[in-house]
């Protein structure tokens, strides 16, 4: 688990270098200065820096959901190493080992007898003691997540949502996750987004947001220390 929140500090440090580039670069009259003609120019255009702004978002918003796709991650290879069963890990595990079963299921290959085929598959896996196997694939993070997406995920592993107040319970991730893809969707154009955002408002969603997500990482973090992921098995 440390090499995931190390992966988050590092990302946490990316995404504050960048805000602190804008901060300095916002000043009225910052200039660049070719040393070799000793001329300056102007930073850039005023669109230029809406998009910088804009494409913040987008940063933030990856800090969020490659974090929490990778803890999961963690608490599934986890459960892969220490060979939990069906049996012998907890309720919730088990109830979410048979969803993603059944979602290999598509509209296409969903038949009688494939159902039949899959439940005699997931049977033989559980009188076999097979290792459970989970991916994140499955999970509902990808470009979705706000703080209302990612409880509701900590609840279906079981893993506590309590966070730093300060964090006021991730609201900002909503609009972090609502800009990320109007912006990805060609909903809203770069510079449109960033004009309606100044550095000290990025500053303050960026602040929220990582309290947040330090705070669900941390719950994770004394999830798999615990091992609550498993049970001992009834004989």
């Amino acid at each position: 688990m440390q090499d995931v929140i190390d992966d988050f500090n590092e990302r946490v440090a990316n995404v504050s270098n960048f805000l602190t580039l804008l901060q300095q670069l916002e000043q009225p009259g910052v200039v660049v200065t070719d040393s070799s003609t000793n001329t300056t120019i102007p930073v850039f255009g005023e669109d230029s820096f809406k998009v910088m702004k804009a494409s913040a978002f987008l940063l933030i918003y990856n800090m969020v959901e490659s974090s929490i796709r990778s803890a999961f991650q963690h608490v599934y290879e986890r459960i892969e190493n220490d060979a939990r069963w069906y049996g012998s890990v907890a309720p919730k595990f088990r109830e979410l080992w048979i969803k993603q079963r059944f979602r290999e299921m598509n509209l296409d290959s969903a038949s009688p007898r494939n159902f039949r085929e899959l439940a005699m598959d997931i049977t033989n896996a559980v009188l076999d003691q097979n290792t459970v196997h989970l991916t994140t694939e499955k999970l509902p993070v990808a470009g979705s997540l706000n703080a209302r997406r990612i409880i509701d995920v900590c609840e279906m592993h079981g893993v506590s949502s309590r966070v730093d107040p300060q964090a006021h319970g991730g609201r900002q991730l909503e609009t972090v996750r609502q800009l990320r893809n109007d912006l990805a969707h060609g909903h809203v154009g770069f510079a449109a987004c960033g004009q309606d955002h100044g550095v000290s408002d990025l500053i303050r969603i960026n602040e929220e947001a990582i309290l947040f997500i330090k705070g669900i990482l941390e719950n994770i973090r004394e999830f798999v220390d615990q091992a609550k992921y498993a049970v001992e098995p009834v004989q």
